[in-house]
C-alpha cells in the first residue's frame, strides 16, 4: 500500500492504519514541510520535494523498497 499523507486527511490514517493491522507492506510519503501525527522517527516516510522534471521525478522513486516493509507496531523495551 502506497499513502501519501500530504494534508493529512483523516480517511489517509484510517487506511494507514488498518493497513499496520493487518501487517501490510507500506509506502509512507508526504509532501516536503507535511507535519505528520506520528514520530516519523519510528515510521519511515519519504517526503518528496514538488520540483525538477518529470524524468528525475521516476528516477527518484527507487526509495520504493527502502520503505515499504512495515516496522513493529509495538516494541517491547523490557521484560
Amino acid at each position: 500500500m502506497v499513502v501519501d499523507l500530504t494534508g493529512v486527511r483523516p480517511n489517509c490514517m484510517m487506511e494507514f492504519g488498518y493497513a499496520l493491522a493487518r501487517n501490510r507492506r507500506v509506502v509512507i510519503s508526504a509532501k516536503e514541510g507535511t507535519k505528520l501525527a506520528f514520530d516519523q522517527d519510528e515510521l519511515a516516510t519519504y517526503f518528496w520535494k514538488d520540483s525538477g522534471p518529470p524524468a528525475q521525478r521516476v528516477k527518484d522513486c527507487d526509495w520504493f523498497d527502502r520503505y515499504s516493509e512495515p516496522p513493529p507496531v509495538v516494541k517491547v523495551t523490557h521484560l
